[in-house]
């Protein structure tokens, strides 16, 4: 199992993005999965250790949970995975589906 870790500029960027109970509402699948497999998720180009994971535009009754990209840290070493930052996806990037890491996106 891995320790999830919050940064300061990912509460900073939260706040900025809904709100932190509004934000991990809508990456609680994606900390689940962080949880137990932060190397599955797409390497960013250009850097050592840091991620991307992406949400999909939902629709849960009447509310609708937009879609969101965490970037974050992994630490292989220590069992550690570091939230940096996370923002609402554009509207043109926000695909509608019920997979949260889907390999085609």
């Amino acid at each position: 199992m891995w320790q999830i870790l919050e940064e300061a500029s990912y509460a900073l960027s939260a706040e900025n993005s809904g709100g932190m109970e509004e934000v991990d509402a809508a990456l609680s699948n994606v900390t689940y999965a962080l949880h137990r497999n932060p190397l599955g998720f797409h390497k960013l180009p250009g850097t050592k250790s840091v991620y991307i994971a992406k949400t999909k535009l939902r629709i849960t009754g009447l509310k609708a949970i937009p879609a969101y990209r965490l970037f974050f840290r992994v630490d292989v070493g220590e069992s550690v995975v570091s939230k940096l930052w996370v923002e609402m996806c554009p509207p043109s990037e926000m695909l509608f589906g019920d997979s949260f890491n889907d390999q085609n996106d």
